[in-house]
């Protein structure tokens, strides 16, 4: 009787154990989730204060065309700017510009 009250004990701890192991397992993978979409969001995007501080950096001498595409910019936008759509903004802008001068040559 003893023998099979302790294989029915053990069942139950191996069961208990596997469920901890599966619980785990899957804490695990949603923080190593979270960890990437953090890690995606840090490398993609900059706070707008970063482009304030360029904007506001007078060693550089912007221009005041390119303080207004600037300031545009970043009133446009209420949360961390995207260096995608900042880079497609300035891409876009520049063609414009191209354009412009090759019209008036």
């Amino acid at each position: 009787m003893a023998t099979l009250q302790e294989k029915a004990d053990l069942s139950a701890l191996k069961s208990i154990f596997k469920k901890m192991r599966k619980d785990l397992t899957a804490k695990r993978e949603r923080e190593v989730s979270e960890a990437r979409m953090r890690t995606a969001k840090d490398y993609s995007t900059l706070p707008r204060e970063t482009l304030e501080d360029i904007r506001n950096n007078h060693d550089l001498k912007l221009t005041p065309a390119i303080q207004e595409f600037l300031d545009d910019f970043i009133k446009s936008k209420s949360i961390d700017i995207g260096f995608e759509a900042l880079l497609k903004d300035l891409i876009l802008r520049y063609n414009e510009a191209s354009k412009q001068i090759k019209s008036h040559s």
